[in-house]
């Protein structure tokens, strides 16, 4: 995921629990859909596990089969005055 303001430009999330299974109806699996829910902008400092993100599972119709909380593998200290102020500037333009 991209960081703002920090010294690392991205930070790699994952799942806290591993590999997600899930059980549906026969023939309702082709139509599984998942989706990400990320906080946007994502700001440093972050701390190695925290929460930023949502793996959400859903059946074609919309239901939620699944929900699982992606965190940061690594931790993403400040950037910089000058690297913060770069891209305060470039999020204000955004």
């Amino acid at each position: 995921m991209p960081v703002w303001k920090g010294s690392a430009n991205e930070v790699a999330i994952g799942g806290v629990e591993g590999a997600v299974y899930v059980a549906v109806p026969k023939g309702e699996a082709e139509r599984l859909k998942t989706s990400i829910e990320r906080i946007d902008p994502l700001l440093a400092p972050l701390a190695k596990g925290q929460r930023v993100a949502t793996l959400k599972v859903t059946t074609g119709a919309g239901a939620v089969v699944a929900e699982l909380p992606l965190v940061t593998q690594a931790a993403v200290p400040e950037a910089g005055a000058l690297g913060r102020a770069w891209d305060a500037i470039r999020l204000w333009i955004k």
